[in-house]
């Protein structure tokens, strides 16, 4: 619902044409983003499904071409984006296109090349180097394993809430500790952990990414309010 705010209130998009690769994750996706897209006042012109393992999408761009959309959504993963995005400048569209962390991978960048630029992504949360845990963690991270790809952060933090519900519980049983879960407040790389009764990060954010010069840059941060959760 993030990706479908930004689209319409930030890139202001009127219309909009879609594509999903027919997952779970990416069919998903889109229906979200449509209906955040739709709520905020924009028309889906066009919408086409692939697949997951496609990467021909040239009769697909050129149906959305005769559409005039201002954007293109893509529900999916990087390995169809990245073509996907080559052959949008192939055949001369030059609006952008915009997906969530499924995209927003250094392998997107690498493999699409110079297409890449001025395409936008996604990632849940805030951006790792605008906070000093989560600076620190990149460093850390860097030495032992080197370049974060998307999740190490967020994976970090999941797995030391689960050790924090554990040692409140002083159990390691799953059926002990889950009843801790919902009461801690950790302090974790990517901010304080905690949930709400729906078991929901409180104040959960999304971060936007757009491609600049080659480099994931992020250009704004939704956060969600408490009281929204």
């Amino acid at each position: 619902s993030a990706l479908g705010d930004y689209a319409v209130n930030t890139l202001q998009a009127k219309k909009i044409a879609v594509i999903h690769d027919g997952t779970a994750y990416g069919q998903g996706l889109a229906e979200e983003f449509k209906k955040a897209a739709i709520a905020a006042g924009a028309e889906i012109v066009k919408e086409e499904f692939t697949t997951d393992k496609a990467v021909d999408f040239t009769a697909i761009l050129t149906n959305i071409k005769a559409s005039t959309p201002d954007l293109l959504f893509f529900g999916g993963m990087d390995p169809q984006a990245a073509p996907m995005v080559q052959q949008m400048k192939k055949l001369g569209l030059s609006f952008p296109l915009i997906g969530g962390d499924g995209i927003r991978t250094p392998e997107f960048i690498k493999n699409a090349g110079p297409a890449a630029n001025g395409m936008i992504g996604s990632t849940p949360g805030v951006e790792l180097s605008s906070i000093a845990s989560g600076q620190e963690f990149i460093t850390r991270y860097g030495k032992q394993y080197g370049e974060i790809q998307l999740y190490a952060g967020y994976t970090y933090d999941a797995m030391m809430s689960v050790a924090e519900a554990m040692r409140m519980a002083q159990s390691t049983n799953p059926k002990v500790f889950i009843q801790k879960m919902g009461k801690i407040a950790y302090p974790g790389v990517t901010g304080t952990i905690s949930f709400d009764s729906k078991g929901d990060v409180k104040g959960g954010a999304v971060t936007i990414y757009k491609v600049q010069n080659g480099k994931w840059v992020a250009v704004e941060t939704v956060k969600q309010s408490v009281s929204n959760m």
